[in-house]
C-alpha cells in the first residue's frame, strides 16, 4: 500500500471520478466514500485497470445520514494509523426542496454538515499524516455559484426559503467555503492545512441535470471536461509549486477572496454554532 493516503467523497462520477484517477496516477492509496455500491465497484475496476499498482479501500456511505458517517469513520480508524488528505468532494444539487432523514435541507446535510463531520472525526488521523514532509491537508469543493449569492444566510441553511442552484445550493457552498476558512484557523495548531477550491463550470451530470438553469445546460457544450475541474482540486496535493496558504479560496486555479458580505467573523461564528449544535443533537 502507498504511504500517501487520501479519503475522497463522491467519487463515482464527474469531477470526483477524475480526482480519483489523478490521485491514483500519482501513487496515492485511495479511501473512497460513495453511496452507490454498483457504481463504486465499476469505478474501482476502471482505476485498477488503468493503474494496476493502485490500492483502494471502498466504504459505502450515505453522507446524508450522520450515523453512516460515524460508522465509516470508526471502520477507517480501525484500519489506519493516519491519513494524509481528505477531499470533501461530494455534493448535491436539487431543483426542489428535498429533506434528509434528519429533517434538514439536503444541500445543507450533504454539502455542509457531512463535510464538517468528516473534518472533525478524521482530524485525529490527519494529525498523524504527512505528505512528502508537508502538512496534511483538507480540500473542500466549493462552487462558482457562491459568487452569485448576495450573502451567506446561516438561518436558511437547514430550512431554505427557496431551492435551486442560486439559492439553497449556492448558500450551502458558500457556507462550506466560510467554514473552510474558520476550520483552517482552528486546525492551525494541529498543523492541518485547509483549502476551499471552486473547480469552475465543467461538463458533468450536475450541469446537465434539470436543477441546472436552462442557460447552464445550453452552455454546457462549451464547458471543459471534469478532468479540468478535478485538476484544480488536486493541485494543492499534487502541484509542488502550489503556494496558497491555509484558509484561502482557489477559484479556477486562482486565489480569490470570499464574497465580502459573507467573510465576517459574525457569519463564521453563527455557522459554527449551528454545526456544533447539530453534532450535539446527533450524539
Amino acid at each position: 500500500m502507498s504511504n500517501k493516503v487520501v479519503v475522497i467523497t463522491g467519487a463515482t462520477g464527474g469531477i470526483g471520478e477524475e480526482i480519483s484517477y489523478q490521485m491514483a496516477k500519482d501513487g496515492w492509496h485511495l479511501i473512497l466514500l460513495n453511496r452507490s455500491k454498483s457504481k463504486s465497484d465499476l469505478l474501482v475496476e476502471k482505476i485498477t485497470k488503468q493503474f494496476p499498482s493502485t490500492t483502494i479501500d471502498l466504504f459505502i456511505t450515505d453522507l446524508s445520514i450522520p450515523q453512516d458517517i460515524r460508522k465509516t469513520v470508526k471502520a477507517i480508524n480501525a484500519k489506519y494509523s493516519g491519513i494524509d488528505a481528505l477531499i470533501n468532494n461530494a455534493g448535491v444539487l436539487f431543483k426542489e426542496k428535498i429533506l434528509s432523514k434528519s429533517g434538514n435541507d439536503m444541500h445543507y446535510q450533504v454539502n455542509v454538515f457531512a463535510s464538517y463531520m468528516l473534518m472533525e472525526l478524521l482530524k485525529p488521523l490527519l494529525k498523524k499524516g504527512k505528505i512528502d514532509n508537508r502538512l496534511p491537508m483538507i480540500v473542500n469543493t466549493s462552487s462558482n455559484a457562491i459568487f452569485m449569492s448576495s450573502a451567506l444566510k446561516v438561518d436558511e441553511l437547514k430550512k431554505p426559503k427557496k431551492s435551486g442552484i442560486f439559492h439553497s445550493y449556492a448558500n450551502s457552498k458558500l457556507a462550506l467555503t466560510v467554514l473552510s476558512k474558520r476550520i483552517a484557523e482552528l486546525y492551525k495548531k494541529d498543523e492541518i492545512k485547509v483549502i476551499a477550491v471552486d473547480p469552475g463550470g465543467n461538463r458533468t451530470d450536475m450541469t446537465s441535470g434539470e436543477a441546472a438553469p436552462f442557460f447552464v445546460r445550453w452552455f454546457r457544450m462549451f464547458l471543459p471536461p471534469p478532468s479540468k475541474g478535478a485538476s484544480y482540486i488536486t493541485a494543492p496535493l499534487l502541484d509542488k509549486d502550489f503556494s496558497a496558504i491555509s484558509g484561502e479560496l482557489i477559484s479556477s486555479g486562482k486565489i480569490k477572496p470570499i464574497p465580502k458580505k459573507s467573510d465576517t467573523n459574525d457569519k463564521a461564528s453563527e455557522l459554527m454554532k449551528l454545526l456544533q449544535n447539530e453534532v450535539v443533537k446527533k450524539e
